[in-house]
């Protein structure tokens, strides 16, 4: 496995960096505890290399709650770096970026679009060029957000009816009693041999993530994920003390320093590692094998994004050997800017395709700035 974010080839240099903004609408709503949306607001880094080669990359705009910064915050950490990208090695790119605006998603953004670059003019797939000798099938869960019983339901069914048999179903309603319906009607309709993990993305105190968890907890849960806000240690000790299921971790989990606490003090039995709160793919490999070291599961995953940033999900988590995948997003994607990357059987099956292995077209899309 690679050390670097993405080789030490300095032959490979920034020529030209554009930013493009695009608005993918969804097919279901995306609502949890922290954001109710019906598009998702995705940034796009076009990259050409001195040799001609491009790569793309793309980053969610309104995920904030996990990522820290909104759409309009990146644009703006991304104009300091105007003018001082150009002749860049791509390995030090995300470096760089994040330097100059210490916002992960920016990094994230032409982490992607160097990746694909680099292993596009090696001629090999973004996972051989992370050091992986060949990959495996990538099985993902399905993501069913707030909604009535019924349809939690019907979603369910129709991720099974995909080859799908693992689903996080969100909760932290306003609610408890909506909650344990929505996860009761899903696993009804799946049936006891798929696997469901709940996710409240924070919503909790550590008293209501107790209640919640006695009432969850016949439902035969994998784990359940950030169960109260990130910041509030004593909280998760409490939970994981009290809970009869794994907890795992993601908006806490946004660094290398906060895997290595999260392990020192055992707050969790897991992580959920995404580039968008790294920053590069170095520090996400980097948190897998300290997580895997203290015996932590590894979940990599994204932020509901398009094929791109989808794909780019696939080979950092087939590199990191995650033992879990969050690779659902583009499947609620009803216009997606790219194409080649499909679920069959449950599984995301990366090729030997050069880099990313997608194809982008940006028709529509605001160019937002030029970089260098």
């Amino acid at each position: 496995m690679r050390t670097t974010s993405i080789g030490a080839d300095d032959m490979d240099r920034v020529r030209r960096i554009e930013i493009y903004r695009l608005r993918l609408p969804l097919r279901e709503a995306l609502h949890h505890s922290r954001v109710n949306t019906a598009y998702l607001d995705q940034l796009f880094a076009v990259l050409e290399t001195e040799e001609g080669v491009t790569g793309y990359g793309e980053v969610r705009g309104n995920g904030a709650y996990a990522t820290g910064a909104d759409t309009g915050e990146l644009i703006h950490g991304l104009s300091r770096c105007a003018s001082q990208l150009s002749g860049c090695p791509l390995h030090e790119l995300s470096r760089r970026v994040m330097e100059l605006t210490a916002l992960p998603a920016a990094a994230a953004l032409v982490e992607g679009a160097a990746l694909d670059a680099a292993a596009r003019a090696a001629g090999v797939p973004v996972w051989r060029w992370l050091g992986l000798a060949e990959t495996r099938p990538l099985s993902t869960h399905a993501h069913i957000g707030f909604a009535a019983p019924d349809h939690a339901a019907r979603l369910a069914r129709r991720a099974a009816a995909h080859g799908v048999h693992r689903f996080k179903v969100r909760v932290g309603s306003p609610d408890l009693a909506d909650d344990v319906a929505r996860v009761g009607a899903v696993r009804d309709a799946i049936g006891e041999t798929a696997e469901i993990a709940v996710d409240a993305n924070g919503a909790w105190s550590a008293a209501q993530a107790e209640e919640a968890m006695r009432a969850l907890a016949s439902f035969r849960l994998l784990w359940v994920e950030q169960p109260t806000p990130a910041g509030d240690d004593e909280a998760l000790r409490r939970v994981r003390r009290a809970s009869p299921v794994p907890v795992v971790l993601d908006e806490t989990a946004r660094s290398v320093a906060d895997v290595e606490r999260i392990a020192r003090e055992q707050l969790a039995d897991g992580i959920n590692i995404k580039l968008e709160k790294f920053g590069t793919a170095a520090d996400v490999l980097r948190a897998a094998d300290l997580a895997r070291d203290a015996g932590l599961l590894v979940e990599v995953g994204q932020m509901d994004q398009g094929r791109l940033g989808c794909a780019l999900t696939a080979h950092l988590a087939a590199a990191a050997r995650a033992e879990y995948c969050e690779l659902w997003g583009f499947q609620n994607v009803a216009e997606d800017a790219a194409s080649g990357l499909d679920l069959v059987a449950g599984c995301i099956h990366l090729t030997g395709a050069p880099g990313l292995g997608v194809q982008v077209r940006l028709r529509g899309a605001e160019r937002v700035m030029t970089l260098c």
